[in-house]
């Protein structure tokens, strides 16, 4: 455990922000937590991304300093983490959904990791499920670099969020957005790193609702699309759209989610090729081929 006064002056440096949408529940108890885990002092940022209902407990309840904001319609989660990223004033912003929680290690380990290292765009945090372990991993203190993280568990050092831009959003995709491995592919193209760091554990508790399936393959499909088409080019990039029908067959189930996802991902490799022609600094094959050797995060 950190002496108090050093423990006191990193959480000075963190803010915790959670886009929040239909899980009042879900809410109520991520902060619970975070009181117990003695995150309560830390300043918050939680966006009420247009829920069918209003909030149903009085956050007074608990003792922290957060900041309340309500959208009467929802604007999806892609906008409202960049305008949770607007409203962050200190060096480092916690990432997490309203559906996880802090079970093990400690937010300061990693905030000092990152200190250290002024290349650290993003610390990947250890996102495990309900029934898993909260044991720390063997390899805890192993810090590697990996492709990308995800923004239901993730500490972003905030000066290179709101240089880069924060997430990217491409109207013609709609919502459904792989916006953390456009990030990671960003992050990387301009000399910074994604690092995995295991010390903080999160629960991500969330529900499988109906057609889950059909939505996680539409969204995987239309973010690689757009983001090879976007990105990449050479014959390196060629090969990865060929591959991919064959990669949407095995992850799909039923030949219409196979035929969705398809058509998704052609109709976003599309609109990718469109966008590269406002920026040219685009990844060439070889450069591809190192961005594949990252690791992958555990949560893949």
């Amino acid at each position: 455990m950190y002496p108090c006064e050093r423990r006191s002056e990193l959480l000075d440096k963190l803010t915790i922000g959670i886009s929040a949408y239909n899980n009042w529940p879900g809410l109520k108890l991520t902060l619970q937590k975070l009181v117990e885990v003695g995150l309560g002092d830390v300043k918050m940022v939680i966006v009420d991304d247009g829920s069918k209902k209003p909030i149903d407990f009085d956050l007074s309840e608990f003792p922290m300093d957060i900041v309340f904001k309500r959208y009467e319609e929802s604007r999806g989660c892609v906008f409202q983490r960049n305008n949770i990223g607007s409203m962050v004033e200190t060096d480092y912003y916690l990432s997490i959904d309203d559906d996880a929680y802090p079970v093990n290690g400690d937010i300061c380990d990693v905030i000092e990791s990152m200190e250290k290292d002024l290349d650290i765009s993003v610390m990947a945090l250890d996102v495990r499920g309900p029934k898993d372990s909260f044991e720390l991993h063997v390899d805890a203190y192993e810090l590697r670099e990996v492709r990308y993280f995800v923004l239901c568990g993730c500490l972003i050092r905030t000066d290179h969020f709101k240089k880069s831009g924060g997430f990217q959003n491409p109207d013609e995709l709609g919502w459904i957005y792989n916006e953390e491995l456009d990030y990671s592919i960003r992050c990387w193209r301009d000399g910074h790193k994604i690092v995995l760091d295991r010390r903080f554990v999160l629960v991500h508790d969330r529900e499988l609702v109906d057609g889950e399936d059909s939505y996680k393959s539409n969204c995987y499909a239309r973010g690689l699309g757009y983001l090879h088409g976007r990105y990449f080019t050479g014959a390196v990039s060629l090969y990865k759209f060929l591959k991919m029908p064959f990669m949407l067959a095995l992850s799909c189930r039923t030949r219409p989610f196979w035929l969705s996802s398809l058509g998704a991902f052609i109709k976003s490799y599309r609109v990718g090729v469109e966008h590269r022609t406002r920026d040219s600094r685009i990844f060439r094959g070889k450069d591809l081929w190192k961005w594949d050797r990252l690791d992958l995060p555990p949560f893949a």
